[in-house]
């Protein structure tokens, strides 16, 4: 696995690679091996913990850190990951999401999947656009929800939707070395350029589920998960033991009963062939080390069959006139992953604001 210079943006032939491929690097840590394990030390103690809360968000989420932490800013906003992030989408940019993968030992795969900026909750069945991209004018939120496809009207790939350009860019990082077994990274070279068919399945086929049980051992635990909704990420299980004795179910019995419940959630799964995957790479990588990818672009992650944590980040940035959570001028506050984003804001990371209706703050003097 070859890496690549990071000192001055990217090159005409890095920026090729991004327009024929979809992703650049791996790139080089930009931190010190010290500053990668604080970070992955204070991460850790959150993601670890289902019954964490998140300031912002007040239940256990593994979204937005770098708004309680500033230090992760740093990943992103060094002259020479923001320069490279110029180079591809123009000097006015925000932070406007990020997310920590954490992938304890033993836990599945997360399935292909590709954005086309929208971030609508399709994973959990909802479709909800997160991103308006304001500088492209045929592009609004109606328009973005029929970027989510069913295999009512889609049952090949078809050509991608023309959207000018690349507006919501990807930094995924290693917080930790990860080996061929850990979980690695996966990117289909080539298919951003494509649009792959979606279908709805029940939750626990779908393709971002994970065993949500790897950490629950008891009855008592799993009672707590289910009421505090801490037992699926983003999703609402406050009231599926709604109805039940649970006290006269075994713990086997009552995980059994859950997951019914479940299976009547929808979740997206997007369609493959053993054809389509040929073309496949893996990325082991080691920690500190980043790559650069469109969100278009079919990427998930493998299984971790090791016995170690398996733990990464990315950041998510746009150019600063995006609106971000366009319900938000409506009165509306939640968002398609049912999270609450009233204290939600961007980070302004270079130039302009271009977006009066976002809220947006400023990089934290530290930088």
């Amino acid at each position: 696995m070859s890496q690549h210079s990071n000192s001055a943006g990217l090159s005409k032939g890095e920026l090729q690679s991004l327009d024929d491929d979809g992703y650049v690097g791996p790139y080089v840590r930009v931190l010190s091996q010290d500053q990668v394990s604080s970070v992955a030390s204070k991460l850790l103690g959150h993601v670890r913990n289902k019954g964490d809360r998140h300031p912002l968000y007040g239940r256990y989420s593994a979204r937005d850190w770098h708004l309680v932490y500033p230090e992760l800013l740093d990943f992103v906003a060094t002259p020479a990951v923001l320069s490279q992030l110029k180079s591809i989408m123009g000097e006015d940019l925000i932070l406007w999401r990020s997310h920590v993968f954490y992938k304890p030992p033993k836990t599945g795969p997360v399935g292909w999947h590709q954005d086309f900026g929208t971030f609508s909750g399709e994973d959990i069945g909802n479709n909800k656009p997160s991103l308006v991209p304001t500088h492209l004018p045929h592009i609004d939120e109606d328009v973005l929800k029929e970027y989510l496809p069913s295999t009512t009207r889609l049952t090949s790939p078809e050509t991608a939707p023309d959207l000018s350009d690349f507006w919501d860019i990807t930094v995924w990082i290693a917080l930790t070395d990860i080996e061929k077994d850990m979980g690695v990274l996966k990117i289909l070279p080539g298919s951003h350029r494509l649009r792959y068919p979606v279908r709805m399945d029940p939750l626990p086929d779908s393709d971002f589920w994970q065993d949500p049980f790897v950490r629950i051992h008891s009855k008592d635990q799993l009672v707590k998960a289910c009421n505090d909704s801490q037992l699926v990420l983003d999703v609402d299980t406050s009231r599926v033991l709604d109805g039940m004795r649970v006290e006269a179910f075994s713990y086997e019995e009552l995980k059994a009963r859950v997951l019914s419940k479940l299976a009547a959630t929808q979740g997206s799964r997007t369609v493959l062939t053993e054809t389509d995957e040929a073309g496949m790479v893996t990325f082991p990588a080691a920690k500190g080390d980043y790559f650069i990818f469109s969100e278009r672009v079919l990427h998930g992650s493998l299984a971790n069959t090791s016995d170690c944590e398996r733990l990464a980040i990315n950041f998510r940035v746009t150019p600063s006139s995006t609106l971000v959570y366009p319900f938000r001028t409506r009165g509306d506050f939640v968002d398609g992953f049912n999270l609450n984003v009233s204290q939600h804001e961007n980070v302004l990371l270079s130039g302009r604001n271009l977006n009066p209706l976002n809220v947006t703050r400023s990089l934290p003097t530290r930088l």
